[in-house]
């Protein structure tokens, strides 16, 4: 059967995102593409065989599979949703955020989206910030700020 992991991902795309972009992201959602793994862009997330399914896996582990990408009448620009599930065997995740990265248009400290393991009660979440433009917020510093909060909430 094998294990899942669950995609959420969120963004408003920047004025100049290549068509390319666009297009794979269109693949990554819709079933109507078929699995042709033709004509993509050069990235590591391409040679990975679920790249496609990024935006709509699913499986029985989680309840919703829900992704769209539009373009917003008023400024043109691309906003992606992303919430599907795959085995993420070959870090197609990971790298589906490595990839995307340098195509948002997001202010510092936005969420942008997280990944959750079917056998893990803690997301990885994605932030944008300055120097890399996005983190990964680990298990570890999940705990330490959910105590962290506990203990001053009712300071």
């Amino acid at each position: 059967m094998g294990m899942y992991t669950e995609i959420f991902f969120r963004a408003e795309l920047a004025r100049d995102v290549p068509t390319e972009v666009v297009e794979a992201l269109k693949r990554m959602i819709s079933w109507d593409y078929g699995r042709d793994h033709t004509n993509v862009p050069d990235h590591e997330l391409f040679k990975c065989p679920r790249w496609d399914l990024l935006g709509c896996g699913d499986s029985a582990y989680f309840p919703v599979t829900a992704s769209k990408i539009y373009q917003d009448d008023y400024s043109k620009q691309w906003n992606v949703l992303l919430l599907s599930n795959l085995k993420n065997y070959d870090g197609e995740i990971g790298k589906f955020f490595d990839w995307i990265d340098q195509y948002v248009d997001e202010p510092e400290g936005k969420f942008l989206g997280y990944q959750l393991y079917e056998e893990n009660d803690t997301p990885l979440l994605y932030h944008r910030v300055s120097e890399k433009n996005y983190f990964k917020w680990d298990k570890d510093q999940y705990e330490y700020w959910k105590n962290y909060y506990e203990e001053n909430k009712a300071k």
